[in-house]
């Protein structure tokens, strides 16, 4: 077995080790942790525990490192290996002797034992929070300050301050009043005010501020603009359709016609005739239109072409005016209330860099410790934000000898969870690429059987996704930058994958449901998955099934899908006693109770699995009673 020289370690290092789905990234960030605490030439300190941060970005990724860790160090000062290959990976990796090695690891797990509050693993939250309870003063928060999670509410409550201040202040009425204004006339919305929707939006705009760190801003343009736009258009509308030229095509005639029968002066641009968006004029062949009337198409393009950029760019700038009043009323609030909320976290944090007489040794002092060597998992959901919060300290520890280890799958990064980008995985490479840098490839799937290692090669070659994107018409868009087909493709270039010599087996199949309506889709899916299950069953445990879905709306759905049709299931949904099925009978049974002419009640009721169990009618004869029912008005 070839070992290691002081050379192959050099510090300060970074290692980017790029990584899909089920290559070990768990166990090689624990095996880097474990070359860093058991190495006899990073003279520090005898064990630098204190020393390493490693970051992920969910509790359950950092209670599984810590397990691997912990698994690591019990074998090797154990002796008790799951095979000879890895208790040679492990010790070639660490480049020492055995006999050191072995001892090392026992020294290890009792500092642990005694220290467990060195073991720095935890999430990206986790690790601002605690940054933010050392700087709690500069924040204007107490020392003591609370994390929550569900803001939703402090803001509907903070709409609530801003319409009971328009009362008081005409400044803030005003902006009612143009607010009101845009929403009934430019958005052409229907209701009075539907607080519930505007508090949507307001979350919405909450959230994005604080995942990039930045305010939004409003475009110099004001509704009263786009409205006298819109009526000058109409009017533009209105003589060209009195002047029609000779041979222009009468399709295109009707469709302007019907628009200007249908809409009102101020009118919705998804309304407009699609043939009003084109500089062309719709002549049949060989017909010209006359110049006067040529100029005029022209002139109603160009303005046509304004108005829409101008709806596009203004359609926020009430909801943005009225979120950064809302702010105004949320950051007393929450001040009051001595809280800070989960979503704020990294923003809040940036806001400490900016500010004048923070610096980065005295983040260390408040934080007790003085971190050198960083471990970043799922990088490529790391955020431009939470990086720069990240940066001057990872630069201090690279500066004063230390080291960078990240680790993502840059697939992952479409997903955009809080705000990731793709492109800070190659950039962070490069802003310290005056450090010793290395580049890693994780290429062996472990978790997987090789049919399903072979379908994910070919869905994610070069040849699959420059013909995918042909097919889906985005390489037409994208003409105009020639190099943007290959920066999308080339986030893919190390997704080949090698499977295990072990896993031979596997089976893939896909099947488009091409009909168009969501109804129709979830009664196909529905007949095709009860009938998949059906046949699963004769080979397979219940337990040993699982299904994947988009979200937690179809996972409702799907466990819903399941239960009636009696298959044991578990999921959030299940796990939840008020979802439950049962007990949702019988809370409709004592809603009924309560108030007998709750129609809706009673016909969930009884047409729930207790009253059809416990009368032994099947749902379809209740269905028959509750529609003669209806039809006789009874019900």
């Amino acid at each position: 077995m070839s070992t290691k020289t002081k050379d192959d370690l050099r510090f300060p290092e970074i290692v980017v080790v790029e990584a899909s789905a089920g290559s070990g990234k768990t166990y090689a960030l624990a095996k880097r942790y474990i070359q860093l605490i058991i190495n006899s030439y990073l003279a520090q300190e005898q064990i630098p525990l204190r020393n390493i941060l490693a970051i992920t970005f969910t509790n359950k990724a950092t209670i599984e490192m810590k397990e691997r860790i912990l698994d690591l160090l019990k074998k090797i000062a154990l002796d008790a290996f799951s095979s000879q290959a890895e208790k040679e990976d492990i010790l070639t990796l660490l480049g020492e002797d055995k006999n050191y090695v072995k001892a090392k690891s026992l020294l290890i797990l009792d500092t642990l034992i005694r220290h467990y509050n060195f073991f720095q693993i935890q999430t990206i939250d986790s690790f601002v929070n605690a940054l933010l309870l050392g700087c709690a003063f500069n924040i204007q928060r107490s020392a003591h300050f609370q994390i929550k999670k569900d803001y939703s509410r402090y803001l509907e409550y903070c709409l609530d301050l801003a319409i009971e201040d328009a009362a008081r202040n005409d400044e803030v009425f005003a902006f009612f009043e143009e607010f009101l204004e845009h929403y009934l006339f430019v958005e052409n919305r229907s209701g009075w005010f539907p607080k519930e929707e505007i508090v949507g939006l307001m979350r919405s705009l909450f959230s994005l501020s604080n995942k990039y760190g930045k305010l939004f801003q409003i475009y110099p343009v004001e509704t009263n603009e786009v409205i006298k736009k819109k009526k000058h258009l109409y009017r533009l509308i209105t003589e060209l359709s009195e002047e029609f030229p000779q041979g222009m095509n009468g399709n295109a005639k009707n469709h302007i016609l019907t628009f200007l029968n249908k809409s009102k002066e101020i009118f919705d641009i998804p309304n407009l005739p699609s043939v009003l968006r084109s500089a062309h004029m719709p002549m049949n062949k060989g017909k010209e239109a006359n110049p006067q009337f040529t100029r005029k198409w022209k002139k109603l393009y160009r303005e046509l072409v304004g108005l829409i950029e101008d709806d596009a760019m203004v359609a926020y700038n009430p909801y943005v005016k009225l979120f950064r009043r809302l702010l105004g009323f949320f950051q007393i609030e929450s001040k009051r209330q001595d809280v800070l909320f989960l979503e704020e976290l990294n923003r809040t944090a940036r806001l400490l860099f900016d500010e004048e007489g923070i610096t980065v040794a005295e983040l260390y002092y408040r934080l007790a410790t003085r971190f050198k060597h960083y471990l970043i998992d799922e990088f490529q959901d790391t955020s431009v934000l939470q990086w720069r919060n990240l940066e001057l300290m990872v630069e201090e520890g690279l500066a004063s000898g230390g080291s960078l280890f990240y680790v993502g799958d840059k697939k992952q990064a479409i997903y955009r969870f809080r705000g990731g980008e793709v492109k800070l995985f190659d950039d962070v490479k490069n802003e310290l690429s005056r450090f010793n840098v290395k580049d890693s490839h994780l290429i062996k799937n472990w978790r997987s059987e090789k049919v399903i290692v072979d379908f994910n090669n070919k869905v994610f070659s070069k040849e699959n996704l420059c013909s995918a994107l042909a097919r889906s018409g985005i390489t037409k868009e994208l003409e105009s930058d020639p190099d943007a087909v290959n920066q999308v493709v080339s986030v893919f270039k190390d997704a080949i994958q090698q499977y295990r010599e072990d896993r031979q087996d596997g089976y893939v199949c896909v099947e488009r449901i091409n009909e168009h309506t969501q109804q129709e889709r979830d009664e196909i899916m529905q007949e095709k998955l009860i009938s998949l299950l059906q046949e699963l069953r004769a080979r397979f445990r219940y337990e040993d099934i699982a299904i994947l879905t988009r979200d937690n709306s179809e996972v409702e759905r799907i466990t819903s899908w399941l239960l009636e049709a009696g298959f044991p299931v578990e999921s959030e949904k299940t796990l939840n006693v008020i979802e439950h099925h049962l007990i949702k009978d019988v809370i409709s049974f004592l809603n009924f109770l309560h108030s007998p002419i709750d129609n809706l009640s009673f016909a969930a009721f009884i047409l729930g699995e207790v009253f059809t169990n416990a009368t032994g009618l099947s749902r379809d004869v209740v269905r028959q009673f509750l529609f003669t029912l209806h039809k006789e008005g009874s019900l």
